[in-house]
């Protein structure tokens, strides 16, 4: 009798623009070019990508990060956040944005940023 083994589930890579994370492999590429990424970093860019072009909370980052969120860990989120940006600005030619999306988190873009009008009273 053969025991059932448990495969590990196969997880897609995920893209935007020339951006890839391969999770089976946990390999960060840009335009072919792979970034060195810390597991951190590795963690924050999943969880950006995976809600790309959406606003994702610094909550739900330090709890992705973390396991929790504590307000005085913000400071160091920041530093996280503002190193992976350098490293994919860093990569030849064009890459995805990770911009700040004051008062409320970040969100990853591929594209132009335009800014949002408020709409008038």
């Amino acid at each position: 009798m053969t025991a059932d083994v448990a495969r590990p589930r196969q997880q897609a890579v995920m893209s935007l623009g020339p951006l890839t994370v391969d999770p089976a492999r946990r390999l960060v590429g840009v335009s072919g070019h792979e970034v060195a990424t810390t597991p951190t970093e590795y963690r924050l860019l999943s969880v950006l990508l995976e809600r790309a072009d959406q606003a994702v909370s610094v909550r739900e980052l330090a709890e992705v990060v973390w396991g929790n969120y504590d307000p005085s860990l913000d400071e160091s989120l920041k530093v996280h956040l503002r190193r992976l940006r350098a490293k994919l600005r860093a990569t030849p030619g064009r890459s995805p944005e990770l911009i700040a999306v004051r008062g409320f988190g970040y969100r990853l873009v591929w594209g132009p940023v335009t800014p949002q009008a408020a709409p008038l009273s």
